[in-house]
Formats: structure tokens, sequence, C-alpha cells
């Protein structure tokens, strides 16, 4: 989830369906390619819908991050899953200066947050309340981090968590261990798992791995945004980030010039949603049984027809 920008590039060879509408530009919309199966899969999904309206597509490799300035400039037109838990310092005020326009949610909500496997449970009494933990750290301590308390967190390049405030806000010490991957962060989940051994993980939902494991959610105070800002709210009158982590939308990002030179790709990218069954159902199928994503493509383009008929219809009547 989430790197560097390449300028790889891929051209669909899927025949366009339909004949470009007097309005679009010929020129090829360019979509980019994230590091994680599900962005990628949704993303070839997009490329072929946009094909069936007569649109040349273009996939390009690009980082999480780095994609960004892409969309700014036009190099790249769109992307189908941003985070807004995890997006580059500035991202807002991009946005809101008018350099990137939020087209759409893709359909899904994630939350990000500390999470625990249920068997940590039976020898931590009090779990999923975060005040329970501060009894059982020592079952937390590893030969690495002695003395203190491990915490596992994201890797380095997915941007600042602000766990070290929060850690401090809300009187805990741990020894935070980045993680070197995501593949990292769930082979951690699937160890503890197996094992039972106690783990306290930073990581994200939906996620293909809680179907492969029983990890909770830690319980921490409920957030609010005046927790990031305003150290007399909250459980610590001395500290912000005496909470948990906000709900994140995920989002259709475009370069702003989309919407003027393509209004018809711009309408269907608009009406494009995954619900959160069908994205599950992509991520099994790609990180679990190993199904080749063209093949993911094409069953989720057989069995829901009508429904990307119907925003093919719509965004020709936009």
């Amino acid at each position: 989830m989430r790197c560097f920008f390449q300028a790889a590039m891929v051209t669909m060879g899927m025949a366009a369906a339909l004949p470009v509408s007097a309005e679009d530009s010929a020129d090829p919309i360019r979509l980019a390619l994230n590091e994680w199966s599900t962005q990628q899969v949704i993303t070839q999904i997009t490329g072929r819908l946009l094909q069936e309206i007569g649109r040349d597509v273009e996939l390009v490799t690009a980082g999480y991050y780095p994609q960004m300035s892409a969309l700014e400039t036009g190099e790249l037109t769109a992307t189908v899953e941003i985070w807004t838990d995890n997006v580059p310092e500035g991202f807002s005020n991009q946005v809101d200066s008018g350099a990137l326009k939020i087209v759409s949610s893709i359909g899904v909500t994630g939350q990000v947050g500390w999470w625990y496997p249920a068997s940590f449970e039976a020898t931590c009494p009090g779990l999923p309340d975060y005040k329970a933990l501060k009894g059982c750290l020592d079952q937390l301590v590893s030969e690495d981090t002695y003395p203190k308390p491990r915490f596992v967190e994201y890797p380095a390049d997915w941007g600042n968590t602000f766990n070290a405030e929060r850690f401090a806000a809300l009187g805990f010490d741990f020894a935070a261990v980045r993680a070197g991957s995501e593949g990292a962060l769930v082979a951690e989940m699937k160890a503890a798992h197996k094992s039972g051994d106690p783990l306290l993980i930073m990581m994200y939902s939906p996620h293909v791995v809680y179907s492969l494991t029983d990890f909770k959610l830690l319980e921490l105070p409920a957030y609010e945004p005046d927790c990031e800002t305003e150290a007399a709210w909250g459980v610590n009158p001395d500290a912000t980030f005496d909470c948990g982590f906000a709900p994140s939308s995920i989002y259709k990002v475009a370069w702003p010039g989309m919407k003027e030179k393509w209004p018809e790709a711009y309408a269907l990218l608009q009406q494009i949603n995954i619900p959160l069954d069908q994205y599950l159902e992509i991520a099994r199928k790609t990180d679990v049984e190993g199904i080749a994503q063209e093949e993911v493509v094409d069953s989720w383009l057989a069995e829901n027809t009508a429904t990307w008929k119907a925003w093919v219809a719509a965004a020709r009547g936009a």
C-alpha cells in the first residue's frame, strides 16, 4: 500500500464499445496503478468501463504519495483509492485550493487503529478497553524491545500516524517497531493468530487479513477533531491526540481539468461504486486465492453487468 512514482505505463487493449462523445477529448485518460491489489483491480474495472464509452485508457504505475503531484499537473488523470487517514501532508490544502479534485467515494469507509488477537483477552481481562491494556503491558515486552512493550507500527513510507503523540497522551511507553511492508504487517498478525502470543499492531480495515485471523480493535477514546488540536479536550487535559482515529473516507481523486476535458468520462467515474462485500471479495480472490487480477476484473464485470450499464447510461445522460 503506498510508495513511489514510476513512469511505467500499460495501454489497455480492449476495443472501445462506443464512440467518443463530441464533448470529450480523444486524448488518453491516464489512471494511476498503486501498490495493492484492490486498488489495481478497481483501477482496471474503471479503465474497462471508460473504454465502454469509447475512451482511450492508459494505466500508469504510480506511488501513493508521489502520484499527487502528477495529478496536479495532469500527467495523471485520476486515481481510485485514496484513504483520508493516510494522505501526504498538504493534501487538504491541495483539495481546498482546487489543485486536486475529489470525485466521489468508492463506496467503502475505512478504519485504522490498534489491533490485538482475540486470544490476548484470556490473559488481559478488560480488553478491548485501552485502560485494561495498561495492566498487561509486560506481556508485550519482546527480546528486541526490552524493557518496553513492543508495538508494531506502519511502514515508514506510509506517513505520520501520530502514534507517538497518542502514546504520550494516553500514558503508554511503547517501543514502536516499524514493519517493512504491508506484507510484514499481515505476517505479524497471522503469526500471532497461530501462536496465541500477545501482539499490538497498527492496521487498517477493511482488509482480507481479518477473514484469516481473529484480531479485534482496541477501544481508544472516541475520536473528535478537537482531540488533535485542543489539549483541554479529552481524557488528558495537558495533551493533544488523547483519542483514537477518525474513520477514513476512501475517495476517487482526479486532475481538476478532467471534468472539462472529459465530461462524460468524469460523470462515469463519479458513478463507480464498489460496496464493502465486493471490495472484500476482490481482496480475497487476489490475495488469498491467488486468482489473476484480469480474471477477477472479468468476473466482476460479468456479475455486475446491470449495475455498470446503468452507470454508463447515467454518464451518457449527464
